[in-house]
């Protein structure tokens, strides 16, 4: 029974092949899509600003010759560009004789578009900035530490010449990063645009997020800067404290060396209060949260 279902089921499928073989050697109009491909584009140029990268043809020819087109990488149509920079249009029928895969067999009716418009352009390329587009989420007690480094930072760019010029900057595809609570190393991809060619693909992006906790620092020596020879001043008090938010590595690594604390003459020159405020610099990565006290009363002894 069961050999008698395999014969049943060849003869179906090869009597199938054998009608659409017959099939297939008659003649059919049919409507395909075909690419353009652009013929003797000098070496240094490229092909912008067309109208469109498919055509649509009517043909009449029998059922192998369209199914040979429709199929093959052979079906695309040929366009001859003229060698000049600069705008150019193109009657597409015209060209016809151009595109050997059309034989004695296979008629084109129609082509939409009929014609077809095109810039040559040379061809250049310009360094510019990525632009990372990430969204960070953290962790709860946790936040970010570092910089964020995107290696390398600026990609060359190869595209026209019109478009490279007024290009400043390339977006990098935006990704989502939730419930951070560790140094993060990941590839951000780039946002193409057509015609442009790239140096690279994607980039490394790399940050840091640690525990954010507080520290104080105590009896930190408030700098003197530009006080003439001829001038003592007196601040009081002459050592102040300083609290930082920041990840708890880094705090844990610092001291009061870590931070400046100064104030300027010029400044003190200028105030009427009798009181000056310091001024603190402290790493990128942390954050002032409370000073003691914040301003410093002084006075001018001159000689």
């Amino acid at each position: 029974m069961k050999s008698k279902i395999i014969t049943i089921i060849l003869i179906a499928f090869f009597s199938a092949v054998l009608w659409g073989s017959v099939s297939l050697n008659g003649e059919f109009v049919a409507t395909v899509k075909m690419p353009v491909n652009y013929l003797n584009l000098p070496d240094g140029y490229i092909i912008d600003n067309y109208d469109f990268s498919k055509l649509t043809l009517t043909v009449k020819g029998t059922g192998w010759d369209i199914v040979k087109i429709m199929f093959s990488k052979d079906g695309v149509y040929d366009v001859p560009v003229g060698r000049a920079y600069g705008k150019h249009e193109v009657l597409l029928k015209s060209v016809l004789n151009r595109n050997t895969w059309i034989t004695n067999t296979l008629e084109v009716l129609d082509i939409f578009p009929d014609k077809i418009e095109y810039d040559i352009e040379r061809l250049v390329s310009k360094k510019v900035k990525l632009l990372p587009d990430i969204q960070l989420g953290y962790k709860d007690g946790f936040g970010l530490v570092s910089d964020i480094k995107v290696e390398p930072d600026s990609i060359v760019v190869t595209g026209p010449e019109s478009k490279i010029n007024q290009l400043q900057y390339i977006k990098a595809k935006p990704i989502v990063l939730a419930n951070l609570e560790r140094k993060v190393s990941t590839s951000l991809s780039i946002e193409k645009i057509s015609t442009f060619d790239y140096s690279t693909e994607d980039v490394k992006v790399n940050f840091d997020v640690q525990k954010i906790v507080n520290k104080t620092f105590d009896n930190i020596i408030v700098e003197q800067r530009g006080v003439p020879t001829s001038k003592e001043l007196l601040l009081m008090p002459s050592k102040i404290t300083v609290v930082l938010s920041g990840g708890i590595s880094i705090l844990g690594k610092m001291t009061n060396s870590d931070i400046k604390v100064y104030v300027n003459f010029d400044d003190v020159m200028k105030d009427n209060s009798g009181s000056v405020e310091p001024i603190i610099e402290v790493p990128n990565t942390t954050k002032i949260l409370d000073v003691k006290p914040k301003k410093l009363d002084y006075i001018i002894k001159r000689y």
